[in-house]
């Protein structure tokens, strides 16, 4: 709980922003071997630049690249819905545990 890559901040942001970038690999790129070579690049880069760095984010921009996830909501249901439950279970145990998030 205490790793910069494992804030609140990280996980939602990294998640969602790595599903957008992806998505957009899917969309630019027709073989998706490559789509999801430039989707993981592409989404460590963008995440770095946010302050959002999230290590299973680049997992998130594999998954929609070799998918060939082509809606942009799956960012929103279940990327960035899924980390935010993610994090409320973090924070609900860190509480009962009395440990500091």
């Amino acid at each position: 709980p205490a790793s910069p890559l494992a804030q609140p901040w990280a996980v939602v942001g990294g998640n969602t922003v790595a599903a957008l970038v992806g998505i957009a690999c899917a969309w630019a790129v027709p073989d998706p071997a490559w789509a999801a070579a430039l989707a993981v690049g592409l989404a460590i880069g963008a995440m770095f630049a946010l302050r959002c760095l999230h290590p299973p984010g680049g997992a998130m921009a594999l998954l929609t690249a070799i998918g060939g996830v082509s809606h942009l909501g799956f960012a929103l249901f279940p990327a960035a819905f899924n980390s935010l439950l993610l994090v409320a279970a973090g924070l609900a145990y860190n509480r009962a545990t009395g440990r500091r998030y």
